[in-house]
């Protein structure tokens, strides 16, 4: 795991996008921290990019993983 660090004046929503390019590695992010507050990936109800086995879908699943194109919504900033 490797830590990345953005300072930003940016106000709306913060989305951790993920483009699968079919070479078979995928991407985990855990959390984000923004202004202080740690936001856990597989707490975050909105991930495009997961992969929903029991449906055979991208989607719909929380958790830290990013299978498929799609990205994790963590909400806005404050």
């Amino acid at each position: 795991m490797t830590d990345y660090t953005l300072t930003t004046g940016a106000t709306g929503s913060i989305t951790f996008n993920f483009t699968n390019d079919a070479s078979g590695l995928d991407v985990q992010c855990d959390y984000i921290k923004v202004n202080g507050a740690t936001r856990q990936a597989e707490d975050q109800t909105t991930n495009t990019g997961s992969w929903d086995s029991a449906n055979s879908r991208c989607g719909g699943v929380k958790s830290e993983w990013l299978y498929c194109n799609g990205y994790i919504g963590f909400g806005n900033c404050p």
